[in-house]
């Protein structure tokens, strides 16, 4: 049977009012990444970086799944699918599906530079006066917890497991990209290597920068629509496609 793999970025996200990071008055232009976003600054600017990840799961609180969320949720319940993602957001699992790999962690968790524990807080703030709760090792750490998001020059240890699926895909198989600019991870570029797997990408208009590899002729369909309208569109591609064992 056909397998199913999709990626999604900011985009998903968009149509439940998550500010994107990378778009014309996204989160970018109104804060410095090394101010807030920057393993080798974060430290110095501890209280900044706190400040910002609060605000951003306290923004979270507020918002739920979209229609792309719901639809994703859906081909998995339908199809044989890996969902992968680099939002940070919880919304695909509240949306239903399960097994989604975030690529750049979670909003929602801490983690302890100082011993390796992670834990989840949901949408609470983070104090400055709190402690690393490591049950095993008494770490008691302040300084040393971050946000469980992934960030700029960090290690981002579940890249090898995107490599792993891209490289598993056969023809015959469909990978579908939504709401993702590219700039990041260059998915078209790393589907080239899915010889014979139709490739369909959802985003709000075309890329025309061949860096980023998310243009169109990296992929055999293309959808230019906000992704809680564009899923209607690939769920008739995809219906046809697992039907039939081909596109329409």
């Amino acid at each position: 049977m056909p397998k199913l793999f999709v990626f999604t970025g900011a985009g998903a996200s968009a149509d439940s009012r998550i500010p994107t990071f990378r778009d014309a008055g996204g989160l970018w232009d109104h804060y410095r990444i090394e101010d807030v976003c920057d393993y080798t600054t974060w430290a110095h600017n501890f209280e900044a970086v706190h400040a910002f990840y609060n605000a951003r799961r306290s923004e979270l609180a507020t918002v739920q799944p979209n229609a792309a969320h719901l639809m994703i949720a859906d081909w998995q319940r339908r199809y044989d699918t890996t969902l992968m993602t680099t939002n940070v957001d919880d919304l695909h699992e509240r949306a239903g599906s399960t097994d989604v790999v975030h690529l750049h962690g979670y909003l929602t968790e801490m983690q302890c530079t100082a011993c390796g524990h992670r834990w989840n807080i949901g949408f609470a703030p983070w104090h400055l006066a709190d402690r690393c709760p490591n049950p095993v090792r008494t770490c008691q750490s302040i300084k040393c917890v971050k946000p469980g998001v992934v960030f700029f020059n960090e290690f981002a240890p579940r890249y090898p497991d995107l490599y792993r699926a891209v490289q598993s895909l056969e023809p015959g198989d469909c990978a579908v990209v939504i709401g993702a600019s590219g700039q990041v991870i260059p998915m078209g570029i790393e589907l080239r290597a899915a010889v014979g797997t139709y490739k369909i990408l959802n985003n709000l208009s075309e890329d025309k920068n061949p860096q980023t590899g998310c243009g169109i002729a990296q992929f055999d369909h293309y959808v230019y629509k906000p992704a809680a309208k564009g899923v209607f569109e690939i769920d008739a591609i995809l219906r046809e496609f697992f039907r039939s064992g081909r596109s329409s």
